[in-house]
């Protein structure tokens, strides 16, 4: 049905994406056009200013392009013979030459700060703070950014590094580039110049004006304008000037969202109408525990589930340490958590002493630091469970303000008498709080205003607690320790509330039981589908999906109904395949097999090294090393250099020139049963292991010897082996 390729986004001779070319324009317009925006404000501000006569103090008829000249740097030099420090300070006297220089804009910003500055020269700096006016990042991830600046700077220069004193830290950020430029004859660049936030030069601001003897209300209304972003919350577009990419859909009606991430979160799997939840929030955080509960069972046997006794304990348990925090036995707040998979497994053996291993819970990737094998997997699976750090930490806050009572259950679905809801609905409101909060810092004060008002329990308690301080700022305080706001659950809190309600501890059903026609929608679509000729193409146009990912959807469909038209009267079509393209020779992947040939190379270095065939001080010629040897070394290094079918170990003297004597690449699967020959599948053992082995299994082999379990417990101490590869060989 013809070629449905596309021309690739990057570029093949440098890898640069042509996207990110066009964000970089795209990206200068709005900073021109925003900075046009400012200017036209500021100017406006200047004429509407009657208070301070800014206008009326300026000489010439064209008041209006006077300000445009001072604005733009082009300010008219006056007829002043001794106009050094008399007249102001528009002129100083270089030091050097003895020649007049106009002073820098850093300059003039410190001599306001102490005395009167003319109007013409005022406006100016004014004006200056406008385009420049610091970073207002409130991202932790900028925050980083911005300090490792610093810490690059600072190392980049030893002769500056000396110059970041504790005693600069109350000065104004013109006074330390000043004493900078003073110091070391010139300016700061960008990376030094990104330690001063806005918060600083509004500061800076605040005593300018006030040194100006400048209006209140000219004060304010600048510093507003100083002080304006948009925030990413609010999203593109307004009520005037509506766009379908941000909140306001239609001129001069109201958006239904009250921020631009309520529009872009996905719907529930199960409730389509309603909103996911937030991933980290404290009701998914229990849905997800539970369900990880009811995933554990006996001795590899996936029918012997927890009992409802045993899940009863270790809730009951964990709800007694949340309330306790010095009762540290489960270390629910630990980063590492697996005290808590230990605890839980110690309550079940407990239990049923006859219990051997639990089984079921899920497994983290760690690798391992300092690891002097660079080539193979150094890799550590540990036991994880669900954390429940934010539901511990919001119920121990609201806990200590007495807005919980201490026989707090997690899985009571009684009415608090104070809040009027489960403790659980209310831990989960202050979550969403929390979350707008962090959503939307630029509107935290008025959030947590009506956050409190809705919560007058909350607010009365605080006041109750600490009656000097401002709740809103109590709060805020507590919102700052909780953490991870970004990502959403799959389901919704209703549907959670469902599977917390009804299977809890009760039943042993995970949420794939529970839950078995989630994506009823789906199913609808697929029965939709089942009725019509063709298919329409916009089927997906309200998905939240990438736009690569919305044209591939769009050209299949084209391809299905073109097939289906042209064959389906006389043939009956059980299924289409539809081919993928092959890999592409793109820059990147010329890249990838550069750095994997890189790798080898490395590899092969390494093994001639140990092998003692090179030196580093006297390089003769070498044989080369085919495939298969660099096969078997990644092998015995993978296995610890021992064999793992009866323990023995490996020489690993000579063993490039000496280990076809004495062994051989063996399938852990046998080939003529699995036809698996990737690597996963191989071990090197004994000429003598591998012919008693033959064409058998490791269990079926070693489990009639009864070596089976001596085996197995041998190879789990390996910590460089694959996860994946130690389940083909049990």
């Amino acid at each position: 049905m013809g070629s449905r390729l596309f021309p690739d986004a990057a570029d093949p001779q440098d890898g640069s994406l042509g996207n990110e070319k066009r964000r970089i324009a795209r990206h200068m317009r709005r900073r021109l056009r925003r900075a046009r925006v400012r200017k036209n404000a500021f100017i406006k501000l200047v004429f509407d200013n009657n208070d301070d006569n800014l206008v009326d103090l300026i000489e010439g008829e064209d008041k209006r392009k006077k300000i445009l000249e001072i604005l733009e740097g082009k300010i008219l030099e006056k007829e002043l013979e001794n106009s050094i420090w008399e007249h102001k300070g528009y002129y100083r006297i270089n030091a050097t030459d003895g020649k007049k220089e106009r002073l820098t804009m850093i300059e003039a910003k410190v001599m306001g700060l102490r005395e009167k500055l003319p109007k013409d020269l005022l406006i100016s700096v004014l004006f200056h703070y406008l385009k420049h006016r610091g970073y207002f990042y409130e991202s932790e991830l900028d925050k980083e950014n911005i300090e490792k600046n610093e810490t690059n700077s600072e190392k980049s220069n030893s002769n500056t590094s000396d110059y970041w004193q504790p005693d600069l830290i109350n000065k104004h950020p013109s006074q330390n580039q000043l004493d900078f430029f003073r110091k070391f004859g010139y300016y700061m660049g960008a990376k030094e110049n990104a330690r001063y936030d806005a918060k600083s030069y509004l500061k800076e601001i605040e005593t300018l004006l006030q040194v100006q003897g400048l209006s209140k209300s000219f004060s304010e209304k600048y510093k507003k304008l100083f002080w304006h972003t948009r925030d990413y919350s609010e999203g593109p577009g307004s009520i005037q000037a509506p766009t379908i990419y941000g909140r306001f859909q239609k001129k001069g009606k109201e958006t239904p969202y009250k921020n631009l991430w309520e529009k872009t979160i996905g719907k529930c799997s199960v409730y389509p109408d309603c909103n996911r939840g937030g991933k980290y929030s404290p009701k998914a955080e229990l849905f997800n525990f539970l369900n990880d509960l009811n995933n554990l069972h006996i001795d590899g046997d996936e029918t012997k589930k927890l009992s409802k006794q045993i899940k009863q304990t270790i809730v009951d348990k964990i709800c007694l340490e949340i309330l306790d925090p010095e009762n540290n036995k489960f270390g629910l707040l630990q980063k590492d958590n697996e005290k808590v998979v230990g605890k839980i497994e110690e309550l079940i053996k407990k239990d049923d002493p006859y219990v051997a291993t639990v089984n079921g819970f899920r497994t983290l990737r760690v690798e391992k630091k300092n690891v002097k094998k660079k080539w193979s997997d150094q890799v550590v699976w540990k036991k994880i469970i669900t954390p429940l750090n934010n539901l511990v930490k919001i119920a121990r806050w609201l806990q200590s303000l007495e807005l919980i009572d201490k026989n707090f259950h997690i899985l009571d679905q009684k009415l608090n008498e104070k809040t009027n809801m489960t403790d659980l609905d209310f831990i989960n409101n202050v979550y969403d709080c929390a979350s707008r909060v962090h959503h939307n810092k630029r509107k935290a004060k008025n959030i947590l205003v009506d956050f409190l008002d809705d919560f007058t329990e909350i607010k009365s308690q605080i006041q109750l607690k600490y009656p000097d301080s401002n709740p809103e700022d109590i709060v805020s305080k507590f919102v700052e320790k909780l953490s991870d706001f970004t990502q959403t659950h799959s389901l919704s809190y209703r549907a959670m509330d469902d599977y917390i309600k009804k299977v809890g501890i009760e039943k042993s059903e995970n949420q794939s039981q529970f839950f078995p026609n989630r994506d009823l929608n789906r199913k609808d679509l697929r029965d939709k589908l089942s009725k019509v000729k063709r298919i329409n193409k916009t089927i997906f146009k309200d998905e939240i999906i990438s736009p690569t990912a919305r044209r591939a959807f769009i050209q299949t469909i084209n391809v299905l109904n073109k097939i289906l038209k042209v064959y389906s009267k006389n043939y009956d079509i059980n299924n289409i395949t539809i081919e993928l393209a092959r890999n592409k020779n793109t820059y990147a992947e010329n890249k990838s097999n550069k750095d994997e040939k890189n790798k080898n190379n490395a590899l092969t270095k390494e093994i001639l090294r140990d092998e003692h065939f090179l030196d580093d001080q006297k390089c003769g010629k070498i044989r080369k090393f085919s495939n298969t040897d660099k096969l078997v070394w990644k092998l015995a290094e993978e296995q610890d250099w021992t064999d793992l079918y009866d323990g023995r170990p490996i020489q690993k003297n000579n063993f490039i020139s000496s280990w076809r004597k004495y062994y051989q690449i063996d399938h852990i699967i046998p080939w003529r049963r699995s036809l698996n020959d990737s690597f996963m599948n191989k071990t090197i053992t004994s000429i003598i292991n591998n012919q008693s082995k033959g064409n058998r299994t490791p269990y079926e082999w070693l489990g009639n010897e009864g070596k089976y379990d001596e085996f197995e417990k041998r190879f789990h101490k390996l910590s460089s082996m694959n996860q994946k590869k130690l389940k083909t060989f049990i």
